[in-house]
């Protein structure tokens, strides 16, 4: 054999280049589809098991919550019942964001280890990413705000025309604003989340700050919005099938508020806990496979593996300008970081 004439020793230092568990090369969409399913059958149960913890605190909560409110509604009334709604949603959903954010990052970062073909578990991805919790918030909440900040600036003077009473003679243009905001800001919203959609996979994946991940999303977005676009459109189909499972039931308890339908918010929670479960490691897949499928594109990170992880970490730093680095005109970002 040609190694015989190693030594032990050195056998051990020369080997093959790692390779990724799956092909690194450019994909089509059909490809990253195909390649998203094909990695959470892989580790099914991985996957899963970390998108079901954000499905039982989420199946919890909205269950004490459901509780809550028909105490409130049999006990206080129906006006009282839906303030009590809004203040509960929003408490909730304000609850729920650290978990959600710690899963979408556990599974991320579990997908990261599958994806090249390093041991993973749904404890260790847990401990890695669970100490930068405030991390993944601030990711997720700039990625909200990217999508609203136009709509908001634009609704905030019509509900000032519309509100007062000196100003009714203008309420033409407060509607006006509205209109502008519903579609010209619901337009750059969708355009701005689906630039920065790829954040959390570069936060977590390259370990970089928030300011940075953003930066790094407007970058790797180019050439793949639609890409995720279509990505969307899979889960909300897949999210629909839960939807049209829980719609007969909340029919039934919107027709008799007063009674417990303690079976069919039964039901409810189930099909709510099914659902994030098996539904959620899809979109995170998803947007990971695109994010690696950028870089291949983008960096040849596929020689970058085969040469070594001391060559692929320069790849996560941020470059130093947007305008340069992307040479997208038409989504233009400063060395500021400005949306």
């Amino acid at each position: 054999m040609a190694e015989e004439w190693m030594t032990p020793a050195m056998a051990d230092l020369v080997q093959a280049p790692q390779r990724a568990a799956f092909e690194l090369r450019p994909l089509s969409l059909g490809e990253i589809l195909d390649r998203t399913f094909a990695v959470y059958r892989s580790r099914f149960w991985l996957f899963a098991g970390l998108a079901a913890i954000y499905g039982g605190v989420s199946s919890i909560a909205s269950g004490l919550q459901a509780t809550l409110q028909h105490v409130v509604l049999t006990q206080l009334g129906n006006s009282v019942a839906k303030v009590e709604a809004d203040a509960s949603t929003g408490l909730v959903l304000l609850l729920a964001l650290p978990v959600a954010a710690v899963v979408e990052a556990a599974i991320l970062h579990a997908l990261s280890g599958v994806y090249l073909g390093h041991a993973v578990s749904a404890g260790g991805s847990l401990r890695a990413v669970i100490g930068l919790w405030y991390r993944w918030i601030g990711v997720m909440l700039w990625q909200v705000w990217s999508a609203m900040w136009v709509a908001v600036l634009v609704v905030a003077p019509a509900i000032a025309l519309l509100a007062i009473p000196g100003a009714r003679d203008y309420a033409w243009l407060g509607g006006l604003l509205i209109f502008f905001a519903i579609f010209g800001g619901g337009i750059y919203g969708v355009y701005a989340y689906l630039r920065n959609s790829l954040a959390l996979a570069a936060a977590t994946i390259e370990g970089s700050g928030v300011r940075a991940s953003m930066r790094r999303s407007k970058v790797l977005s180019v050439g793949a919005k639609w890409r995720v676009v279509v990505l969307g459109l899979v889960l909300w189909a897949l999210s629909m099938v839960g939807g049209v499972i829980q719609m007969p039931l909340v029919f039934v308890i919107a027709r008799t508020p007063l009674e417990a339908h303690i079976a069919a918010h039964a039901i409810l929670l189930a099909v709510n806990f099914v659902t994030q479960t098996f539904v959620t490691p899809v979109g995170m897949i998803g947007v990971g496979i695109i994010y690696f499928d950028q870089r291949v594109r983008k960096e040849a990170f596929d020689l970058l593996v085969l040469m070594g992880p001391e060559t692929v970490a320069p790849q996560a730093q941020e470059p130093p300008r947007y305008a340069e680095a992307s040479g997208d005109p038409a989504d233009p970002i400063g060395s500021d970081g400005r949306i």
